[in-house]
């Protein structure tokens, strides 16, 4: 059973072919707080991400023994 947090840290990600990116050093999903800076990381990426759109994110923290749970389409 996933519980989640009433209180979710809300951002922009950015999602490619289903997934949400994900950050290269920490391996978590990518995550900024504004569509800018969610917009100015998909046009850094390499050409063979073209199909890279910014989405809303909610981030549920992990609860015991859960990951953290990435909600797409949350309200920002």
């Amino acid at each position: 059973m996933i519980q989640l947090d009433l209180f979710p840290t809300r951002g922009f990600g950015l999602l490619c072919w289903g997934h949400l990116l994900h950050d290269h050093h920490t391996g978590a999903p990518y995550l900024v707080k504004t569509r800018r800076a969610a917009s100015r990381q998909a046009r850094s990426l390499p050409s063979w991400y073209p199909r890279a759109t910014v989405v809303p994110v909610e981030l549920h923290p992990a609860a015991g023994d859960e990951p953290p749970t990435y909600v797409i389409g949350g309200e920002p």
